[in-house]
């Protein structure tokens, strides 16, 4: 079976909130967007099941102090009524969260480029060369400014999760594609009414897909 991405809740609001619970399925990967205003300090993180999640890459930051982070707990346990709770020292200005789930069995993170804060449109970022084919990438967009903006992904990025009422809380938008070479995939957003934005692109291979090339294979034998 194919990997793939599908939303399991999502969330706004602060200092402290909490997805809508979906079902999950144990083993799989899961995967927690954040957007956020104010300048606050990273947030606290617990799910329902006591996974862990990792952050992944760097916390980009804009001039006015909104921020974006991406969080990833690989081979998870899930089941129904699956939500995390994200909890803020501090009001961050009305916070946007998105927990998306790898289907498709079991995965792990392969690239995870550094985020970029864009300054200019389109909002663009480059995963890089992927270590196999037949990936699933997601993609954080989180824009500035602009109410109730219509935010897009470039052609082959299908959005799968939206919450960008700018006029309610720091709006960010996640995408996935779905590939079948181990190209580099560029991540391209057209955001209406924002002048920048922050951009996070991560791809997920099967677990038992190869691993990156370059390591070394030991045969043992008899005599």
């Amino acid at each position: 079976m194919a990997l793939d991405a599908a939303v399991v809740g999502t969330e706004y609001g602060g200092p402290v909130l909490e997805t809508s619970p979906g079902t999950t399925t144990s083993g799989n990967t899961f995967v927690l967007c954040v957007s956020w205003g104010d300048g606050r300090d990273p947030p606290a993180i617990s799910d329902t099941f006591g996974n862990t999640y990792t952050l992944q890459g760097a916390i980009p930051e804009g001039a006015s102090g909104d921020k974006s982070a991406v969080w990833v707990c690989e081979g998870g346990t899930g089941g129904t009524g699956h939500s995390v709770e994200i909890e803020f020292d501090e009001n961050p200005g009305g916070a946007a969260a998105h927990l998306i789930e790898i289907t498709g069995g079991p995965s792990i993170m392969d690239v995870c480029p550094t985020p970029v804060y864009d300054t200019s449109s389109p909002f663009v970022l480059a995963s890089g060369p992927l270590s196999s084919a037949n990936q699933v990438l997601l993609s954080l967009c989180a824009s500035d400014s602009g109410l109730n903006p219509a935010v897009h992904a470039a052609s082959g990025w299908t959005n799968i999760s939206e919450m960008d009422n700018l006029a309610s809380f720091w709006g960010s938008v996640v995408a996935k594609r779905l590939v079948s070479s181990a190209d580099s995939v560029t991540a391209s957003w057209t955001v209406s009414g924002a002048d920048t934005a922050r951009v996070h692109v991560l791809s997920f291979r099967e677990a038992s897909a190869p691993p990156p090339s370059g390591g070394s294979l030991l045969l043992l034998g008899v005599g």
